[in-house]
């Protein structure tokens, strides 16, 4: 890749214990992670920014 991978953090207004969501940051293939460093999630537009993920989120459907 060689285009600056894409990183934000910041505080996002929360509720409860703590944040779910501190940073946003691109891996080398192109998907966004949104995450609280123990966990993260992957997501198709950065919630600080809107910055459009280059990998959207391949979505698997569960039957029922």
């Amino acid at each position: 890749m060689n285009r600056p991978r894409h990183m934000c953090d910041g505080e996002l207004p929360y509720d409860g214990y703590g944040a779910a969501v501190e940073f946003c940051d691109e891996d080398a293939e192109g998907r966004l992670w949104v995450g609280n460093g123990e966990h993260a999630s992957q997501v198709n537009h950065c919630p600080y920014c809107g910055f459009r993920a280059w990998s959207p989120v391949k979505l698997e459907r569960r039957s029922a």
